[in-house]
């Protein structure tokens, strides 16, 4: 009897099983490629909405550099304003009880001072939020351009995979050759027939001399 080999039956069951693991494998991927893909690119549409002229800065750090700025220069003053009364009251013999003409101008130069460095200060730290939400603006818009490169690793499964199906397809139309090795010889047999019968049709009303 024959027909395919027991070698032949278990070879295509492994190549089909094979091309049923690759292509598994190739959708597990696309999903998984596909869903970092959405997440980035939500995340990146957020900063990319908000333009080149948006803020870096969340407003907790805002409100922790304003504050440093602010602390720094009260104490800065305090620093000066302590040290101005000390001075005057060493120059005085420690004797004065009030502030002086002298003391009162320093120290009104010092908060002018102080006011204007903490001033120009949050202006700086203003600028610098300013900047940084810019830079995340273009960084999010060149990271975004570059989010179909998260496919590669699927293209290239799914390219493993339709080999595999293809092999498959191969190996399956084998399986049914040497399932239907009998047809052509019935076909042959039948071709053959039908010519004898012709024959002998076309000779059945011819008589001998």
């Amino acid at each position: 009897m024959c027909g395919p080999s027991s070698a032949m039956k278990n070879l295509n069951n492994q190549v089909q099983n094979f091309a049923s693991t690759v292509q598994g494998q190739a959708s597990q991927i696309f999903g998984d490629a596909s869903s970092v893909f959405n997440n980035l690119k939500s995340s990146l549409d957020k900063t990319i909405q908000g333009g080149p002229g948006q803020q870096g800065w969340s407003q907790a750090e805002i409100n922790a550099v304003n504050s440093q700025i602010i602390d720094q220069a009260a104490v800065s003053n305090r620093n000066i304003k302590t040290a101005v009364g000390n001075a005057v009251a060493a120059s005085g013999g420690g004797n004065a009880v009030s502030p002086s003409g002298l003391e009162q101008s320093v120290n009104l130069q010092t908060a002018e001072a102080t006011e204007q460095a903490k001033s120009q200060q949050l202006g700086q730290a203003t600028v610098q939020n300013y900047e940084t939400g810019r830079e995340n603006y273009f960084k999010a818009v060149s990271d975004e351009a570059a989010l179909p490169g998260v496919f590669s690793t699927s293209v290239a499964a799914n390219d493993s995979a339709g080999k595999a199906f293809e092999q498959a397809n191969q190996s399956q139309s084998n399986m049914s050759a040497a399932s239907n090795w009998w047809q052509p010889l019935v076909s042959s047999a039948i071709s053959a027939g039908g010519a004898v019968a012709s024959a002998g049709l076309s000779n059945a009303g011819k008589t001998k001399p």
